[in-house]
């Protein structure tokens, strides 16, 4: 008798157990109990001033840090895996530090930074006149950019010269009643974290070289969800893609190269702004404009406004396959509204597409269409309105070779 007492006050005791493990597991909305993402999370309110990447050091994955209104000075952060990132209207992260000293000498002023020269800078430039287009450093004058040049007798109105060797910063308008501000840190997050979340902030002005970004998944992330923020005047890209980004309800405006870009297996770009992109004056023929995704798998990008970027509005290209590009809105964009290059299996539907892809190299279907297919194969592109563009629909067909995507356009319309 007492044994088989003994043993149902075990099994009960077992069970009361189990139980309890359930019930918090089920206030904690993982039900799931093994993963250890996110349960019971802890939110860490921030305050300008403070180092973020200190504070995600200090405290476990998967907590939630509450940015509270304010400016974010040379922040750049490394998130760990499901951690959280959450503006407060108002909360801003900026790569530039404020010169605030200035000296005038002859018919230009003069500050000082603490700089460092990397070495050789990648990106072609548009032209002559935007040689100094790779080197990622900005000046801005109450928010807007001046134009780089890359010698001190350039210097004129409306231009600003960076001397490496000693840190000055030489400029042809007076700083006198302006903000002035030099953009200087690399990135705002960056890393290999998985399900990073990053949500309402504002990020701008950051120092990214072209093909890096300021919000940059792709140094080996997962599933990172951007959504709802303001990125512009960054030198690169704005947001650089990884595995399973979901990049979503954005403003993406301004940036120096690219809005979005990158690669990744089933990226989701959705419902967002994008506009104004390339300011530096990157080749659009080399990479810049609105969003360019190369190798990309399993990509959609859909319900997007893109307009008035300087290069292709979006563009896919170096054997990127199963992209859907739906229900998105192009104007005013360089050489082509959408360009599907070297890719595969794309599907082009119930996009409006008008008063877009103009050139100024040329006129013909070389230089651009609304919708343009290059040297891609089982092109779907249907239900589109395509109007007032230079060309309407084209199809280019160049010897690439004998690589994989260099078999003939096969293209229903």
């Amino acid at each position: 008798m007492t044994s088989k007492i003994s043993t149902v006050r075990r099994i009960t005791l077992r069970g009361a157990f189990y139980l309890a493990v359930l019930a918090i597991a089920n206030a904690c909305g993982a039900l799931d109990l093994w993963q250890s993402s996110n349960c019971c999370t802890q939110t860490v309110t921030v305050y300008p001033g403070q180092n973020l990447q200190t504070l995600v050091n200090q405290n476990p994955q998967g907590t939630t840090f509450s940015l509270t209104p304010g400016i974010y000075r040379l922040q750049s952060v490394q998130p760990q895996s499901y951690d959280s990132f959450v503006g407060q209207p108002g909360a801003i992260l900026s790569g530039t530090t404020q010169l605030t000293s200035f000296t005038q000498q002859d018919s230009y002023w003069v500050s000082w930074t603490q700089v460092t020269w990397t070495g050789n800078y990648p990106g072609q430039c548009n032209n002559s006149s935007s040689t100094a287009c790779i080197y990622p450093e900005d000046l801005f004058f109450n928010g807007s950019p001046k134009t780089r040049v890359l010698s001190l007798s350039s210097v004129a109105p409306g231009t600003w010269y960076l001397d490496y060797t000693t840190g000055n910063v030489y400029m042809g308008d007076n700083p006198s009643g302006y903000t002035v501000e030099i953009s200087l840190a690399p990135y705002a997050f960056a890393g290999p974290a998985t399900s990073v979340t990053i949500s309402n902030l504002t990020v701008e002005e950051y120092a990214c070289v072209a093909q890096a970004a300021a919000i940059d998944g792709s140094w080996g992330s997962n599933y990172w969800q951007v959504i709802n923020n303001q990125v512009h005047d960054n030198h690169g890209r704005g947001i650089s893609t990884g595995n399973g980004m979901n990049v979503n309800g954005n403003s993406v405006y301004m940036n120096g190269q690219l809005g979005i870009g990158g690669e990744g297996n089933g990226v989701l770009i959705a419902s967002n702004q994008i506009y104004y992109n390339n300011y530096a004056g990157y080749s659009y023929y080399w990479e810049a404009g609105g969003t360019k995704l190369a190798s990309a798998q399993n990509f959609t990008f859909e319900y997007n406004s893109t307009y008035d970027n300087y290069g292709p509005g979006v563009w896919v290209d170096i054997n990127s396959q199963n992209v859907t590009i739906t229900g998105n809105q192009f104007t005013g964009n360089i050489e082509a509204g959408v360009l599907s290059e070297i890719s595969n299996n794309v599907t082009i539907s119930s996009n409006y597409i008008w008063d877009d892809a103009t050139n100024p190299s040329g006129t013909g279907i070389w230089w651009g269409a609304g919708i343009l297919i290059v040297d891609s194969t089982n092109v779907s592109v249907y239900y589109n309105s395509v109007s007032n563009c230079m060309d309407g629909i084209g199809g280019i067909l160049v010897n690439r070779g004998d690589g994989p995507m260099a078999s003939p356009i096969r293209c229903k319309m």
